[in-house]
């Protein structure tokens, strides 16, 4: 789902999500951008215990790398911090083979289970990814 804003797109992903055809496909970055952006979202999966994501997943990283602005519902089992968690490297990856994004990439998570938020950042941290909370 989505819903028009101005001349941007704000991307809604709630689940179950139904099109499994990816964002950058979708937005005709080329074949060239999948196969990049994959290689990048292994290397950075492999750092956490999960082997693949959930499209909906998937499609809340490609929505932020295509640098859209994306709203992600998913339900409690979904693993919503995964994706976020992810960014970091997946961005840092891309880089690293010519692409271009802002210097400082902003990420907001609103949680209500602060010992949660603590956990993550901790563990953000460890792995050197800027991260911080407001509790």
């Amino acid at each position: 789902m989505s819903t028009e804003r101005g001349n941007d797109r704000l991307i809604t992903v709630r689940a179950p999500f139904q099109n499994q055809k990816s964002l950058s496909n979708m937005a005709g970055l080329g074949r060239k951008f999948e196969n990049d952006l994959q290689t990048a979202l292994k290397e950075s999966l492999a750092l956490f215990p999960v082997d693949e994501l959930k499209a909906e997943q998937r499609l809340i990283i490609e929505t932020i790398v295509a640098r859209r602005e994306v709203f992600g519902q998913l339900p409690t089992g979904y693993c919503k911090s995964l994706t976020f968690q992810l960014l970091p490297g997946v961005l840092s990856s891309l880089k690293a083979k010519g692409y271009e994004f802002p210097p400082n990439p902003l990420v907001v998570v609103i949680s209500p289970l602060i010992s949660i938020v603590e956990d993550q950042v901790k563990n953000l941290r460890s792995l050197g990814v800027k991260a911080g909370y407001i509790g």
